[in-house]
């Protein structure tokens, strides 16, 4: 019991140890220092939070920093702004957007999960079509799969942007280039800023909503 005491104690005087994991550490000390029997689901997982809040972790937690900006900073702003638009992880999102570095724990999380792995391998696919390709909609394209730019889209009248995805469905449009923004994990999901012929305003579209004019 005194060992389980002290290795709790060790792990809660580290920084890395905080969020949940400090929460059930603390829950489970009062509990022991109280002689309480602990069931053996709980033993298996004091021994996972013990093992992941170690010396070893704090000097990983220390070196995060410089870690995430030399190696995950181009990934993360790819994975954040996909997991804005589902609803997900929007917190850890919000941070790397902002230009703070996540929690590494949170971060590690955020990236591990399948849709994270599809999003990163779908950003890593060679582009399907060429700049100056000329494409037509497919009949899967609606409005609402058009993506206008975030940062002026808003100043955008409704009856500008509509002309534009109508002179696309009508007469289609020249690929301007490959984009790295990725908004879903499904097969098709790399995309391309366009300009629809006659338009003056370009809009990034997902390729699987577009093919080739023969």
């Amino acid at each position: 019991m005194l060992t389980r005491i002290r290795s709790i104690k060790e792990s809660l005087s580290l920084p890395v140890c905080s969020g949940w994991d400090r929460g059930f550490l603390e829950s489970i000390l009062e509990q022991v220092e109280k002689n309480r029997r602990l069931s053996t689901k709980q033993i298996s997982l004091l021994d996972k939070v013990l093992a992941r809040n170690t010396n070893e972790s704090q000097r990983e937690h220390e070196a995060w920093e410089q870690v995430f900006r030399e190696e995950h900073a181009k990934e993360a702003s790819l994975l954040a702004t996909y997991y804005r638009t589902t609803g997900y992880f929007l917190n850890v999102a919000n941070e790397i957007l902002s230009g703070a570095v996540p929690e590494r724990k949170a971060y590690l999380k955020m990236r591990q999960n399948k849709y994270a792995t599809k999003v990163i391998d779908i950003s890593n696919l060679p582009p399907k079509y060429n700049n100056g390709d000329y494409v037509l909609a497919r009949s899967s394209f609606s409005s609402s799969k058009a993506i206008f730019d975030s940062k002026t889209k808003h100043d955008i009248p409704w009856s500008s942007s509509n002309e534009v995805v109508n002179k696309f469905l009508s007469r289609g449009a020249f690929i301007i280039e490959s984009t790295d923004l990725i908004i879903s994990a499904a097969a098709g999901a790399k995309t391309y800023k366009i300009l629809p012929i006659g338009a003056t305003m370009p809009f990034i579209v997902e390729e699987r909503y577009i093919k080739i004019k023969r």
